[in-house]
């Protein structure tokens, strides 16, 4: 004796489709948040370990200019950004996240993670200035990424799916961007 059974779902509507694509662009969208909060911490490190041990001390008084120094620093934090924004975007070409690799959206992420690294980078020297410690400037940078990338993803999200407030998030939207982890 055998039991056989059959299974003939109805397919999904244009609206389960379109709450299951936002949901799945939500996900991948809060894993690369976490992870690119561990780079602006390790631009923080050197800027903070360097004037620690007075090496840019030594630097300036052996004639380099503060411009060469901050425009150095910048540079190499920038182009040593560049292969992990490379990395993220193909491993979303291998999973296959099509909301954020084909249409106007693909263009958009690539456009975004290239402005990432300089954008960070200046928000994490502006940081800099407030610490002492290289150790405590970098848990502090990356607790700082993370909780204002988190905390304004999920407030925007949650605004976004509530009809009410829809119109109150495209206008906090403009003041979220000023962080480089929420965009």
């Amino acid at each position: 004796a055998t039991i056989t059974t059959r299974n003939y779902p109805l397919p999904t509507t244009f609206k389960q489709s379109t709450k299951t694509a936002t949901v799945s662009a939500f996900v991948v969208s809060l894993f690369c948040m976490i992870a690119c909060c561990f780079i602006p911490a390790s631009f923080a490190v050197f800027v903070v370990k360097e004037r620690e041990v007075k090496a840019k001390h030594q630097q300036i008084i052996s004639g380099v200019s503060i411009y060469a120094y901050w425009c150095s620093t910048y540079v190499w934090d920038t182009v040593s950004y560049l292969p992990t924004a490379l990395l993220i975007y193909a491993s979303m070409f291998a999973f296959s996240v099509t909301a954020y690799t084909e249409g106007s959206g693909g263009g958009a992420v690539f456009t975004l993670f290239l402005l990432f690294g300089p954008s960070t980078a200046a928000m994490t020297y502006l940081l800099s200035f407030l610490f002492v410690s290289h150790s405590t400037a970098q848990v502090v940078v990356m607790f700082f990424n993370f909780i204002t990338g988190l905390c304004l993803m999920i407030v925007s999200f949650v605004l976004t799916t509530i009809p009410s407030t829809m119109e109150l998030n495209l206008s906090l939207r403009y003041l979220f961007r000023l962080f480089p982890s929420f965009c």
